[in-house]
């Protein structure tokens, strides 16, 4: 497989950006993590220590892995993320200014055709294919999800905006716990995750810059503009990378006489 991975940030109107990202591939497997801080002044502080915890656990265990599985990815996952969030909280005993602050944890493993997403938060992470936008970290933990999910109507949820950005699991609280989330898409296909800045972009709007932009390197860029000119406010972190299957080479072996000691030769 074949990735193209660009990634863009911006503080937005905010007067810190806590927001931290990392990409990189090891094994063939594409690893892609985002930690968007919160909890006022240090959740920056949280979500660069969140970033930098979670590199080193996943790069260490696929450093040791003899063959790549799905079975083993999702056990590296979970595994990854729960010594994150045992660091932060000891993080936190140690600095009582940090005691308010976490971040939301997105980690994402591409590897062939299998796309693994884990998240804590509200953070999204989508895949577009074919005109068609695939939410990857679905539902969100916010405290709207959580009321729909125990029957209460969207409708009424939508008018109180302040439910959506209420956190029910978070990296340094007492719920930490990651959901996943296993898809197979043929490639060629692109993976997105990002802050939640980019929510309010309109889903419609989000598959016409996909459609509109074809160089994987300009498409952080004009998803965070977009976010800008939807009125969005908060940091904006879009990473984004596509997947493309490498052509096959097929070997031809040719018949050659040679003249010379009348023998038959293959290459």
């Amino acid at each position: 497989m074949k990735y193209l991975t660009a990634a863009d940030s911006t503080t937005g109107l905010r007067d810190v950006n806590q927001d931290c990202y990392v990409e990189f591939n090891m094994k063939g497997v594409k690893t892609m993590i985002l930690d968007d801080g919160n909890g006022g002044h240090g959740g920056e502080i949280v979500a660069d220590y969140a970033t930098k915890t979670l590199t080193g656990e996943v790069s260490y265990e696929l450093s040791r892995l003899k063959q790549v599985s799905v079975k083993k990815l999702r056990h590296i996952g979970k595994k990854a993320i729960s010594r994150t969030a045992e660091d932060i909280n000891n993080l936190k005993f140690i600095c009582p200014s940090l005691s308010s602050c976490g971040t939301t944890l997105t980690l994402v493993f591409i590897h062939k055709s299998t796309v693994i997403t884990f998240w804590v938060g509200d953070s999204p992470a989508m895949l577009y294919k074919n005109n068609k936008l695939i939410k990857l970290s679905n539902p969100p933990h916010t405290l709207a999800e959580m009321l729909i999910s125990e029957g209460e109507s969207r409708e009424s949820i939508e008018k109180q905006p302040g439910l959506s950005s209420t956190l029910t699991r978070c990296i340094g609280f007492q719920n930490a716990e990651p959901s996943m989330n296993v898809i197979t898409c043929k490639p060629p296909f692109s993976v997105v995750i990002a802050s939640d800045g980019i929510d309010d972009i309109p889903e419609n709007k989000l598959k016409d810059i996909f459609n509109e932009v074809h160089l994987t390197e300009c498409l952080p860029g004009k998803i965070i503009i977009s976010a800008l000119e939807h009125g969005s406010s908060d940091n904006i972190t879009v990473v984004a990378t596509k997947v493309k299957a490498l052509p096959r080479y097929k070997i031809r072996h040719k018949r050659i006489n040679r003249k010379k000691r009348g023998g038959l030769r293959y290459v």
